[in-house]
């Protein structure tokens, strides 16, 4: 929440956004890859709260692997139906490069949608939010 806080409506987000909306590469680790979305993970409790809306219908948990059921549990529960909530173990990335989904890494990807487990390679190609929405 702080680095949403600290990015938020300056210069630097919107270089980051200019990068994106030219092709450009933009990534993230662990929190810094849930704050790319729109709606972020709160890692204190599992529910949700505004991340910098680059990211649509897709988020992230980071440390997937250290999270207890409980806080899953709530998580995938109070998830909206389109949304793809996305598990990534410690030592672990989720690539996109446009054609699709790969992981690599030590870790697994785990993902849900509308309160059912799917392959990662279910996930939509085009999860990137309009470029103008995340300028605002």
């Amino acid at each position: 929440m702080h680095l949403r806080s600290v990015l938020k409506d300056t210069p630097v987000w919107d270089a980051i956004v200019a990068v994106g909306a030219r092709g450009g590469v933009i990534a993230g680790s662990a929190e810094g890859a849930s704050v790319l979305s729109t709606y972020m993970v709160d890692s204190r409790g599992g529910a949700f709260t505004v991340g910098l809306d680059l990211l649509d219908d897709l988020t992230v948990i980071p440390r997937y692997n250290l999270w207890s059921e409980d806080k899953l549990h709530r998580t995938f529960r109070l998830a909206p139906a389109s949304m793809a909530v996305v598990g990534i173990d410690e030592a672990t990335a989720l690539i996109g490069d446009g054609s699709g989904w790969r992981v690599e890494g030590a870790g697994s990807v785990v993902v849900h949608r509308g309160g059912r487990r799917i392959e990662v390679t279910d996930l939509p190609i085009d999860v990137v939010a309009d470029p103008a929405v995340t300028t605002r």
